[in-house]
């Protein structure tokens, strides 16, 4: 996805910016009219922008009105000539809005004036920074964040349309689970709107306790309190009615006990027993109708079993590489993620359930949003109408949550492909002549140079081929060719969601190398990872524009580089990189730079 706009940054925060004051539906409608009208009556373009822009911010309440505005902002960009900029207002929102509003109709219809379809991407909007220690879950209809304060004591709402927040109680949070990958929930929100409920330890006296606060903060009250020494508890949801507590206890290694505790009294019934072996299951999902138990069980290939709670039966709702369940839709269906082998990507589908069992095979939603490679994203929970809120942090920025709008509403998506495994190319079939390298199925073309030789060629899954080098220089450099074709786009980590428009390539180069190295920051063995600034060198290499750069890193406790050049054509992409110890790689630096000088690109 391409850098937001400081246009698409409102936009894609809007919902969530709390202004006080905030105009009346009607009297935004009125400022509506007033833009369009200074748009098309009075031709005055600046005027209307900014009066659009004005809605954005202010009509939090009111996402129609918005979708209007931004539909008018982005014909207001057309009409001066601003293409990108209409083009990412529109991609947004035909991805925010439901297929059926007849505003998306219109900004297809727009898109496909450029020759663009809108992103495969899932749709996303970004919720204002939280000063929070850690974030606990969502209400069922999304309007409300319950999170512990820095001081680690606070329990805390967030209002998510206003942007409010207030105190309902204390807790201490470091007895708390904040296992952000698993489902065991400490609160949850009551249906009804009124409560929270938070399940902790009371260090005093060992016991697990289970406490409920009202949502305005005025009352809080005990209403159960279990021996830690009998089996560890947590709280899984409530009843369709608001009246109990959904919780599971630890019984036996092997069997925990599904509870229903009476939200007033306090008292305890056995809803069912069930096998959950804690080992391999650290994450189950209650329907919202209290009828279902997803739990992913499993330990290589990890599937879904469905427990009907009314009868007891245990059916296999998905078979393989679910990765974490996400929550259930008002309607039955699960949303769950997988990062399928081979693929390193998260994909995320929905498995509609009916009367117990899997109403058809798991329907694609989607690839993973841009925004995880902001940080250390984890999903939350998923809303009743389907969308799913995402916790990102990283030490440098803070708390923030985002928001996948209604994600099955949307347009289906079509599967990926599965990954095929990598096969060898015999290097007959792609060097010829004079040491002269030609893949004809890609089209991509160099020399090899005196002093390289050729070790070995691999056409991986994802699509991209990869030529690995040896050097008679140097033993310790790893130097390597991958290249892949960019039609159709395959987006990944590194390249991103969409490609870039030929006007714009340097600046995309520049965004490949930060995106490269904050996806080579996060290897474990990689430590410190960062491009150095000075570095970075644009050229151009047969026609095509590049960038050089180097990045620095520790591996082993000593010092390591990579050296990169990408190049980009507008039919496939190559990237030449030469790593190691800062020595070993200025010793081959001279023959990899006759290598990457005669690269060629479609």
């Amino acid at each position: 996805m391409k850098s937001f706009t400081p246009v698409r940054v409102a936009v894609a925060s809007l919902v969530f910016i709390f202004v006080s004051g905030v105009h009346a539906a009607e009297s935004l409608s009125v400022l509506l009219q007033k833009g369009i009208y200074a748009e098309e009556t009075e031709g005055n373009l600046d005027s209307a922008i900014k009066i659009y822009e004005q809605i954005a911010t202010e009509g939090a309440a009111n996402r129609g009105l918005i979708a209007q505005a931004q539909y008018r902002l982005a014909v207001c960009y057309q009409k001066q000539g601003k293409k990108e900029q209409a083009i990412a207002l529109l991609n947004e929102l035909a991805k925010l809005q439901p297929s059926n509003d007849p505003l998306v109709e219109k900004a297809e219809g727009l898109l496909a004036q450029y020759g663009v379809t809108v992103s495969g991407e899932l749709p996303w909007r970004k919720l204002p920074r939280l000063e929070a220690r850690w974030l606990s879950c969502i209400s069922p209809d999304g309007g409300h964040i319950a999170f512990v304060a820095p001081n680690n004591v606070d329990l805390c709402v967030y209002e998510c349309a206003s942007g409010k927040t207030w105190k309902i109680g204390e807790c201490d949070a470091g007895s708390l689970n904040q296992n952000f990958g698993a489902a065991i929930q400490d609160g949850v929100f009551s249906p009804d709107g009124k409560n929270f409920a938070l399940a902790k330890d009371d260090k005093r006296s060992s016991h697990r306790e289970v406490w409920v606060f009202a949502l305005d903060g005025t009352t809080r009250r005990k209403v159960y309190d279990r021996n830690s020494n009998g089996g560890w508890l947590c709280l899984i949801g409530w009843s369709p009615d608001s009246t109990q507590l959904m919780s599971c206890a630890w019984e036996t290694p092997s069997y925990q006990s599904l509870l229903a505790i009476d939200a007033n009294s306090g008292s305890t019934k056995l809803v069912r027993r069930v096998f959950m072996d804690p080992a391999l299951n650290t994450d189950w999902r209650l329907s919202w109708d209290g009828r279902y138990l997803a739990v992913r069980r499993g330990v290589n290939e990890r599937w879904i079993a469905l427990i009907d709670l009314n009868t007891g039966r245990e059916e296999k709702l998905v078979e393989r590489d679910v990765r974490s369940l996400i929550g259930w839709t008002g309607d039955n269906q699960l949303l769950f993620r997988t990062m399928r082998p081979g693929s390193h990507r998260n994909e995320y589908w929905a498995a509609k359930v009916n009367e117990g069992k899997a109403a058809g095979a798991p329907a694609f939603i989607g690839d993973k949003p841009q925004f995880l490679n902001e940080g250390n994203a984890t999903p939350l929970s998923c809303t009743r109408d389907g969308s799913v809120f995402f916790h990102v942090s990283d030490e440098k920025n803070g708390s923030f949550p985002y928001v996948l709008d209604r994600i099955l509403t949307k347009k289906a998506a079509a599967a990926p492909p599965e990954p095929q495994p990598a096969t060898e190319i015999p290097l007959a079939d792609i060097i010829g002549e004079n040491n002269a390298i030609f893949d004809r199925t890609l089209g991509f073309a160099a020399t090899v140079p005196a002093g390289l030789s050729v070790t070995s060629a691999v056409r991986r899954g994802d699509g991209s081929c990869m030529i690995s080098f040896k050097s008679s220089a140097s033993d310790g450099a790893s130097i390597f060719v991958i290249y892949r074709a960019t039609k159709p786009w395959r987006s990944d980590d590194v390249v991103g969601a969409e490609p870039p428009v030929l006007s714009e390539v340097d600046p995309w180069l520049r965004g490949v190398a930060d995106r490269m190295a904050q996806y080579k920051s996060k290897q474990k063995w990689r430590a410190d990872y960062t491009n150095d600034p000075a570095s970075f060198r644009p050229q151009t290499i047969g026609g095509h524009r590049a960038l050089n750069w180097i990045a620095q890193f520790t591996r082993n406790e000593r010092k390591s580089f990579d050296r990169h050049t990408f190049i980009y054509s507008d039919a496939a992409w190559a990237l030449i990189l030469t790593g190691g110890e800062p020595a070993e790689v200025e010793a081959v630096s001279a023959v990899v730079d006759r290598l990457i000088a005669t690269v060629r690109l479609p």
